[in-house]
């Protein structure tokens, strides 16, 4: 019985991480995305924008300079598009542009590996490049 007990558990977790875990991190695919990925050969190449988590500045920081504070949010950026950067480079993609002022990343990666980047505890969100037009 006690084996039986331990089977199941590790069943019912297995089941979690392969199941239900994916589908938690596909709210940071946006629809737009997600109906040009429907479409799309599974290994053809997407270039998107990766928005990553916010960077928040840690307590007293309004007392530094603004040169001090973008310092500190490049900073910060880095250390958090590390992890992404070396994750995309693992799938064969590669970064096109980085900016830390909006925090974001413009990607060049295989449409496969989207929702494996999504998965990704540092991304917010995951979109196709957007041309801003005037009004």
């Amino acid at each position: 019985n006690t084996f039986l007990i331990c089977f199941y558990r590790v069943f019912i977790l297995k089941r979690l991480i392969l199941e239900v875990l994916p589908d938690m991190a596909t709210h940071k695919i946006t629809n737009n995305l997600k109906d040009h990925l429907l479409h799309a050969e599974k290994e053809a190449t997407i270039e998107v924008v990766i928005a990553l988590q916010p960077v928040l500045l840690p307590g007293g920081s309004e007392l530094l300079s603004r040169s001090q504070k973008m310092a500190n949010i490049k900073q910060a950026f880095n250390e958090e598009l590390e992890p992404v950067a070396r994750e995309i480079n693992n799938l064969g993609g590669n970064i096109l542009e980085a900016a830390w002022i909006n925090q974001t990343i413009n990607v060049k990666v295989s449409t496969g590996c989207i929702e494996e980047l999504a998965q990704l505890k540092e991304v917010a969100g995951i979109d196709l490049p957007t041309t801003l037009t005037r009004e």
